[in-house]
């Protein structure tokens, strides 16, 4: 449980930073970053497990700001 804890403060901060996140379930084919009624928004598929979701939120947040080409590889 300790990967859903990470997720939910991850999800705080980008709340706290004007991102409004929401957790639905996609069935693993949705999720991610767009702007809509003059606010961002992230979508996260609840369909993944936390570290996946973790990875999409993070993917989201590199997409708002200005990375548009961002790997799903771990390396770094």
């Amino acid at each position: 449980m300790l990967e859903e804890r990470r997720l939910q403060v991850a999800i705080e901060l980008a709340e706290r930073r004007g991102y409004t996140v929401r957790q639905d379930w996609l069935e693993g084919v949705g999720g991610g970053y767009f702007h809509a009624a003059g606010r961002p928004w992230i979508f996260l598929d609840m369909s993944l497990d936390a570290n996946a979701r973790m990875k999409q939120l993070g993917k989201a947040l590199a997409e708002a700001a200005g990375f548009r080409d961002v790997s799903d590889s771990d390396a770094a």
